[in-house]
């Protein structure tokens, strides 16, 4: 009789028990999901077609030139840096846009730039960096003049 009550009861209490559902478990790892993202951050044509004139370039130990130079961008890839035709990258962030720069007077140097330069058209005193040597920076100045 001890043992039929104590199964009974074990039944009753197992019975009772249920499994929680995982919350995951309904989410598939290759679910397409539906972001927005605004249109200016993919507009990676941002330089595309326009042309740049830099004014002051201060160097890392804080040299600053008086520099007037037009840049030229060419297509998604090329421009001039006065007469001379190099190669840039321009590629957006989720918080900003990467502006690298090669062949340049100081190197190959890279940016971060932000909405309010590519609205505005004027970039004052951003830091860009040497690409090969971090520890080499140059502030920039520049604006776009179409």
């Amino acid at each position: 009789m001890k043992r039929l009550f104590l199964f009974l009861f074990s039944l009753v209490i197992l019975s009772s028990c249920q499994k929680e559902e995982d919350f995951n478990s309904n989410i598939s790892p290759y679910q397409n999901y539906d972001v927005t993202i605004d249109q200016e951050q993919m507009d990676v044509q941002g330089f595309n077609g326009t042309q740049w004139v830099i004014t002051q370039i201060t160097y890392t130990d804080l040299i600053t030139e008086a520099h007037s130079d037009t840049l030229t961008f060419n297509g998604l890839y090329d421009y001039t840096f006065g007469n001379y035709p190099s190669t840039y990258s321009f590629y957006s962030t989720p918080t900003n846009f990467k502006l690298e720069l090669y062949d340049t007077p100081w190197g190959n140097i890279v940016g971060t730039l932000y909405n309010y330069n590519m609205n505005n058209g004027v970039i004052e005193g951003l830091v860009f960096k040497d690409l090969m040597d971090n520890s080499k920076t140059y502030k920039v100045w520049m604006y776009r003049i179409f």
